[in-house]
C-alpha cells in the first residue's frame, strides 16, 4: 500500500510541476515580447482590475483571445485536468468562445487488485456565450425604465439567464452560458459494485467569472464557478471485487442506452490564466456600447420598426372607425325600412308561389290534352280498321 501511494503522489507532483512550468514559460514569453517598463506594468495591473469604459472597437491579438484553465475541484478529487479556451472573433465586443478540456486518472499502478477503483478519462468540447448584467434604470417612484425594457413577466429566475436588472449590483461579474459535448471512459468502484464502460455526454453549462489578479505583463488570473449538466448515452459493465481470486467478476452488461434522468457532468472551481494583455473585464462587451456605427444603425432600424408599428396602429384605428360608422348607418337604414322590406319580401314570395302554381296547372292541362288527343287518335284508327275489315268481307261475299 505505501508503494501505491508513493507512485500516485509522484505522478501528481510531476503533472503539477509541468503545468506550473507551462504557465511560467508563457509569462516569460509575454514579458519578452512586450518589453514593458515597470510603470507601464503597474498601470496595466490597476486597469486590468476595472471594467472597461471606452467606446471604441479593439482588435485582439492571438494571445489576447487565448486562455488556459484548470479545475481545482477536479484536482481535489484526484483528477488531473487542463483546458484551453479561444474567442471566436478578434473583437472586444465578441462574446462567444470555444474550448476544449481533458481530464483523467487512468490505470494507476498497483501491486494487487484494489477493492476501490477510480479510473476516468474525458475529453470535452464546449461553446460559450459571456454576458454581464445591464441596468434598466428603474425608477421606483414612477415605475418606469430608462434604458432597457423588461420582459413581460420579470421573475426571479430571469436573473440567471437575462442581462436585465432593475439595478445592476455586480457589474464586474461576468456570467456565461453554453453547451458542451464530451466522451469519457470510466471504471469506477467506490462501494460493493462497480461499473466500467464508455459514455457520451451533452448538455448545458452556466456559471460566473471573477477577476482575481492582473500580472505586470498584462496577463490575468480569473476564478470561474460553474456547473455542467445534461444527458448521458452510455454502455457499461457491472462488476464486483473478489479479494480471494484477486479479480473483478462481471455480474451484468448493458448495451448503449440513454439515461432517463439528468446527469451532473462537472462542478467547476476553475483557475483561468488569460494570456495577452486583454483581461476578461475588457472583453465580452455589448457591441452597441463600443461600435458607434452599429449602434446608430440599430437605432435607425428600431426607429423604422417603431414608425411602421405606429402607422399600422393608426391605419387600424382609422379602418375600425370607418367600419363602425358604416355599420352604424347601415343598421339605422335597415331598422328604418325593415317593415316595408318584410312586406315586400312576403308579397314577392306569394307572387312566386302563384307563378309556380299556375305553371303546374298549365303543365297538367297540357298533359291531359295530350292524353285525350292520343285517345281520339287510337279510336279513329280502330274505327278505320273495322271499316276496312267490313269492306273486305263484303267483297268476299260478292265473289261467292
Amino acid at each position: 500500500m505505501p508503494k501505491v501511494k508513493q507512485k500516485r503522489t509522484r505522478y501528481y507532483t510531476l503533472l503539477t510541476l509541468a503545468i506550473a512550468l507551462c504557465f511560467s514559460t508563457a509569462m516569460q514569453a509575454q514579458e519578452a515580447r512586450e518589453g514593458k517598463n515597470i510603470q507601464t506594468k503597474a498601470r496595466t495591473t490597476i486597469n486590468s482590475m476595472m471594467v472597461a469604459g471606452g467606446h471604441k472597437v479593439d482588435t485582439l491579438a492571438f494571445f489576447d483571445r487565448l486562455a488556459v484553465r484548470t479545475n481545482a475541484f477536479d484536482w481535489l478529487i484526484l483528477m488531473p485536468n487542463i483546458g484551453m479556451e479561444f474567442d471566436v472573433k478578434a473583437r472586444n465586443w465578441n462574446r462567444w468562445t470555444v474550448g476544449i478540456s481533458a481530464r483523467g486518472n487512468w490505470q494507476t499502478s498497483h501491486t494487487y487488485k484494489p477493492s476501490m477503483v477510480y479510473n476516468l478519462r474525458e475529453v470535452r468540447l464546449e461553446g460559450r456565450q459571456y454576458w454581464r448584467t445591464r441596468d434598466m434604470g428603474y425608477n421606483p417612484q414612477t415605475g418606469e425604465y430608462r434604458n432597457l425594457e423588461p420582459h413581460k413577466k420579470y421573475h426571479y429566475w430571469d436573473k440567471a439567464v437575462s442581462i436585465r436588472r432593475k439595478q445592476s449590483r455586480y457589474p464586474s461579474t461576468t456570467f456565461f452560458r453554453g453547451i458542451y459535448v464530451s466522451y469519457m471512459d470510466f471504471s469506477l468502484k467506490l462501494f460493493d459494485k462497480g461499473r466500467q464502460g464508455s459514455a457520451i455526454n451533452a448538455g448545458v453549462s452556466w456559471g460566473i467569472v471573477r477577476n482575481l489578479y492582473a500580472f505586470g505583463n498584462g496577463n490575468s488570473l480569473d476564478l470561474e464557478l460553474g456547473i455542467r449538466a445534461g444527458a448521458m448515452y452510455t454502455k457499461n459493465t457491472e462488476f464486483t471485487h473478489d479479494a480471494e481470486s484477486d479479480c473483478y467478476p462481471i455480474t451484468k452488461k448493458q448495451d448503449w442506452h440513454l439515461l432517463m434522468h439528468p446527469v451532473i457532468n462537472d462542478l467547476s472551481v476553475t483557475l483561468v490564466y488569460r494570456l495577452g494583455k486583454y483581461p476578461a473585464l475588457w472583453k465580452y462587451r455589448y457591441r452597441d456600447d463600443v461600435d458607434a456605427p452599429y449602434a446608430e444603425h440599430k437605432r435607425d432600424v428600431k426607429t423604422a420598426n417603431e414608425t411602421k408599428r405606429r402607422n399600422d396602429r393608426l391605419y387600424k384605428q382609422m379602418h375600425d372607425s370607418i367600419s363602425r360608422e358604416f355599420w352604424k348607418v347601415y343598421d339605422t337604414h335597415v331598422r328604418k325600412h325593415r317593415g316595408t322590406a318584410i312586406e315586400e319580401r312576403k308579397a314577392r314570395e306569394v307572387e312566386y308561389r302563384q307563378r309556380l302554381e299556375a305553371e303546374r296547372k298549365r303543365k297538367a292541362e297540357e298533359k291531359e290534352a295530350e292524353k285525350a288527343k292520343a285517345k281520339e287518335a287510337k279510336a279513329e284508327a280502330k274505327k278505320a280498321k273495322a271499316e276496312k275489315n267490313d269492306e273486305e268481307e263484303g267483297k268476299e261475299a260478292a265473289n261467292e
